[in-house]
């Protein structure tokens, strides 16, 4: 059974789903599927999406609603232990005179799902400025987190152990994204600058409102069509995840028609329209998001920014640190870059190489060398 034909089953649940209407019922063709469907419910990151729209209705098979309620379940329960450990920390922030910007999946768990749980994701990404995190630092430290992971140019990772023996991540940043080229453009055009409450995480959280996370998705998007997406031991190189795509259905549902038309005038100024047309069609495609028409001909007359487009479809490590290069501002955030992309740290590699989880570090460097001996050798970048 090819992945693709599961997926469209998927999609079909899920859209059925956020319609209040039961799933399609289980194909007979799925036979001895089950395992398949579970990876690719997984991948997806719509266990409890699909638990909520009531799988057994429909005839799903006895071992696969099980597993579906254990998934659900916990990610339910992630949840809650996720929010006590989280909602002290932007409290302590804000205390500290931080101001701290939750992004992409937990502002939109938060902000737009009927329930937070909803939104299945692994961390938190919070934004602050450059000049705060010293203060930062000390803020989570105090609040029982501890630095993980390697030292990137823009961003860090922290984890504090939570209720039930969960390990919880905050994905810290001081640019909007780890990629010199991708915040230049970014920042520039403001997609982080509008900001909302949201008192459901904490009374002093905000976030990033709906439709700067609607720029970050469909970015998001793109972004793992080049570096991939780590599930299980697989690394898969696919920016159709169905949980961006509710993601994107959610937001739409909420915007008017002054709030598409400030839509159109941000990817405009953020060079983003290529990959925002992308992330609106693959939403229109999977679960029949309405999109205005002409928001989706404004966004196709709109070629973007080359060089961001450049980023995002090259296959060149190189090509993809000369034009992070290009965007780094001043000697020393040129130097951590070069020195992050020429030595990357274990999690890196880790990440990269998730077939060989039990190789040691120096095992891993060494395979990276050689691929990239070979790369220059044969042209290939």
């Amino acid at each position: 059974m090819h992945v693709e034909t599961i997926d469209h089953y998927l999609a079909g649940c899920v859209a059925n789903g956020l319609r209040a209407q039961y799933p399609p019922a289980w194909p007979a063709r799925f036979a001895d599927c089950e395992e398949k469907v579970a990876a690719r419910i997984a991948f997806h990151g719509i266990s409890l999406l699909l638990w909520e729209a009531d799988p057994v209705a429909s005839g799903w098979p006895q071992g696969l609603t099980r597993t579906l309620r254990d998934e659900a379940t916990g990610q339910s329960f992630w949840e809650e232990s996720h929010r006590a450990a989280i909602s002290p920390l932007l409290e302590s922030l804000a205390e500290a005179g931080v101001e701290a910007v939750v992004l992409k999946g937990t502002a939109l768990a938060y902000s737009l799902y009927p329930r937070p749980a909803l939104r299945r994701r692994g961390d938190t990404d919070i934004l602050v400025r450059e000049r705060d995190k010293a203060r930062t630092r000390r803020v989570f430290a105090d609040c029982g987190f501890e630095r993980v992971g390697d030292s990137l140019s823009f961003q860090e990772m922290w984890q504090a152990k939570g209720r039930e023996g969960f390990d919880h991540f905050v994905d810290l940043h001081w640019r909007i994204s780890a990629s010199a080229n991708l915040a230049k453009h970014l920042e520039r055009g403001g997609v982080a600058d509008t900001v909302i409450p949201i008192p459901a995480l904490s009374r002093r959280a905000i976030g990033i409102d709906p439709i700067g996370n609607l720029v970050l998705v469909c970015m998001n998007r793109g972004l793992h069509e080049v570096f991939g997406y780590v599930a299980g031991d697989e690394k898969l190189h696919s920016g159709d995840r169905l949980i961006w795509a509710v993601d994107l259905h959610l937001i739409c549902a909420l915007l008017q028609p002054r709030d598409w038309a400030r839509l159109v005038e941000l990817a405009e100024r953020s060079g983003t329209a290529v990959q925002v047309r992308a992330g609106l069609e693959f939403a229109r495609r999977t679960l029949g998001t309405a999109v205005p028409g002409h928001v989706r001909e404004a966004l196709a007359r709109d070629g973007g920014a080359r060089d961001l487009n450049s980023y995002i479809s090259t296959g060149s490590a190189m090509e993809r640190l000369r034009l992070d290069l290009e965007a780094c501002e001043g000697v020393l955030a040129r130097a951590s870059l070069v020195g992050s992309t020429i030595a990357p740290g274990p999690e890196k590699l880790r990440e990269r190489y998730p077939d060989a989880a039990g190789w040691p570090i120096a095992a891993l460097r060494g395979r990276r060398l050689v691929e990239g001996l070979f790369r220059l050798a044969t042209g290939r970048g």
